[in-house]
């Protein structure tokens, strides 16, 4: 999990109420853990979070998804732990990035 909460008020969600303010871990957190599952067997990570195109923007004020999956990627192949992250989990963070850039 890359975050917890979520900063929207839905009608029909208290995510809000039980989680609080969308607040995101650090990538070398994140990293961290994905090292650990990967040297107990673990090839697979996936990333979730109430909103996984908001990761970074409540510490950074710009979207860093993609930095995030950089990081796993490179340094993970890097070192003799590879993390496999699905094209789609990729593809989703990039368009994510794009959509909040645009709009």
């Amino acid at each position: 999990k890359i975050a917890e909460g979520c900063n929207y008020k839905c009608a029909y969600c208290v995510i809000p109420q039980l989680r609080g303010r969308y607040h995101s871990r650090s990538i070398d957190n994140i990293y961290k853990e994905a090292v650990e599952l990967a040297k107990k067997g673990v090839s697979e990570v996936i990333l979730i979070a109430q909103d996984t195109s908001y990761y970074g923007y409540d510490k950074f004020g710009a979207p860093i998804l993609a930095s995030l999956i950089e990081k796993l990627n490179l340094k993970t192949s890097a070192s003799h732990h590879k993390i496999f992250l699905s094209n789609a989990t990729i593809l989703l963070s990039f368009l994510g990035a794009i959509f909040k850039t645009i709009f």
